[in-house]
């Protein structure tokens, strides 16, 4: 016998203005689903709450409930959240940075009751050792309208890692290969390209010291300290992904060379 939903979206989207949050997205929540929500900061992931919560609609596409949702406010107590959970059960709990200002003992009992849950939970949270304790998926939104679902929260950092940039050896290869004519690079462009492979190292090294930095567990029950740590590794992670991008807008600019020429 098949089961049936808690609340389920089918082919759902949101848009602001040209820029795409998400499309096409659908899912099932079901008994004892815990879905940790990720992704960079502007992604959407509060908006999808909302949408899931019933409190703002979507652009598209729809959304269906069967059994009580709990949303709690902001200024909702974790205190008060945890007592209601053992008094009033509820179905489906959609949870935005519940653990905003939390002392160690609060924090823990908050961890075991959503551990325990039986209902369907969403969970939005910059505390990862809560989504790895508490999520039986990671459902991720990429900030550019797509969306990703991960068995863990390890298993989504892996899917973020960027390549490695090419070794010089190989860009000299590449550059030996038969081109079309291109704009040349500028004496300034010139040199922004001679400094963007170690540019790129750098970055990805800033990255990694970063993410250490978050992950540290003696951080773990200090909410502000995670927040900055982890805003800190999406800063970094974004200026990666900009030197990417304005590595490969250079290569398009440089010059054909023949093997001669190296």
């Amino acid at each position: 016998m098949s089961r049936s939903p808690l609340l389920s979206c089918e082919a759902i989207g949101k848009a602001y203005g040209t820029r795409s949050l998400f499309d096409e997205l659908s899912f099932g929540l079901f008994d004892g689903d815990h879905v940790g929500l990720v992704g960079p900061n502007g992604s959407g992931k509060s908006t999808l709450l909302r949408i899931l919560a019933g409190i703002e609609p979507p652009d598209r596409g729809t959304r269906s409930v069967r059994g009580g949702v709990r949303v709690p406010s902001a200024g909702e107590q974790a205190r008060v959240l945890i007592a209601r959970l053992m008094r009033e059960p509820a179905d489906i709990l959609i949870l935005d940075e519940p653990t905003n200002d939390l002392d160690i003992p609060t924090l823990e009992v908050l961890e075991d009751n959503l551990a325990e849950f039986d209902g369907g939970l969403v969970l939005v949270t910059h505390d990862r050792f809560m989504l790895e304790r508490v999520s039986t998926i990671i459902l991720a939104l990429d900030g550019r309208g797509g969306a990703e679902t991960f068995a863990d929260y390890a298993q989504w950092e892996a899917a973020r890692a960027p390549p490695r940039p090419a070794s010089r050896d190989v860009a000299a290869r590449a550059g030996a290969r038969e081109r079309p004519c291109r704009q040349r690079l500028s004496s300034l462009e010139q040199r922004e390209w001679d400094g963007m492979e170690g540019a790129i190292l750098d970055a990805e090294t800033a990255v990694e010291v970063s993410r250490q930095a978050a992950e540290d567990p003696g951080i773990a029950a200090d909410p502000a300290a995670l927040q900055t740590r982890y805003a800190a590794l999406a800063a970094a992670r974004d200026l990666v992904d900009r030197l990417y991008v304005r590595w490969a807008e250079l290569e398009t600019k440089r010059p054909s060379r023949s093997p001669a020429e190296e």
